[in-house]
């Protein structure tokens, strides 16, 4: 794709998009009213052909799968419908070990797990991801609006739990669960005592773009986990 096209008008790439990954149009306005503003710097036609599914299929994996650090394998992102609000399930270990890598301005007094979930809704809060990790869903939507066959997969118990949201909740949630991963991620990016930061997050959302399938959990990834937990 030339590189002036990237600089186009927003409009113009929310077109493209729609036209390469087959958004059924049914789906259109909800997920561009959802996600705002395209993401500046991305190609809208690599979720398109061969390539957008494979991507669709990699992200979903990210999702779905445990915290991306091989000595946390065990966990994994969890949130639930509480009267009708979504709820995150919070590890008091695993968010303290994270909270020792959050920037001194994002935190306050409160407990780890409240500072980690205040962390996720703050960068879930951008166009990136809220495309991103909204993707998967939105294209197995957009194939079964056009006819295919699709089947949506879930975890265990989460079946009862999509029937009571809406599609503003579930589009949040697939956000929420990739947020999370991604925060755990972006530690292996991080050199010895230095913090997050939000150009090292959004480093990390880029490189799903084009990352295969459980390329991040790294040998670096493993030493380091167990060197410092």
């Amino acid at each position: 794709m030339p590189l002036l096209d990237l600089f186009k008008p927003k409009v113009q790439q929310w077109d493209k998009f729609f036209v390469s990954a087959e958004i059924h149009e049914s789906l259109r306005a909800t997920l561009k009213s959802f996600v705002g503003s395209w993401p500046s710097g991305v190609d809208p036609t690599i979720f398109g052909g061969e390539a957008g599914k494979e991507l669709a299929s990699n992200i979903h994996a990210f999702l779905s799968g445990p915290y991306p650090l091989e000595v946390f394998k065990k966990f994994g992102p969890d949130y639930r419908e509480i009267n009708g609000k979504i709820a995150r399930v919070s590890n008091v270990h695993l968010d303290g070990f994270i909270y020792t890598f959050v920037p001194a301005n994002k935190i306050s007094s409160d407990q780890p797990p409240a500072v980690i979930w205040r962390l996720i809704q703050e960068y879930s809060k951008s166009p990136l991801p809220r495309l991103l990790f909204t993707f998967p869903h939105i294209q197995k939507l957009s194939m079964a609006a056009n006819g295919e066959a699709v089947a949506l997969i879930v975890k265990d118990g989460e079946g009862v739990l999509y029937r009571n949201l809406t599609t503003d909740q579930i589009l949040r949630i697939q956000v929420f669960k990739g947020v999370e991963n991604t925060i755990f991620a972006a530690y292996d990016d991080l050199p010895k005592r230095v913090h997050l930061s939000d150009k090292v997050i959004d480093k990390r959302f880029r490189s799903l773009l084009s990352r295969r399938r459980n390329s991040w959990r790294s040998l670096k990834q493993l030493r380091r986990a167990f060197r410092l937990v």
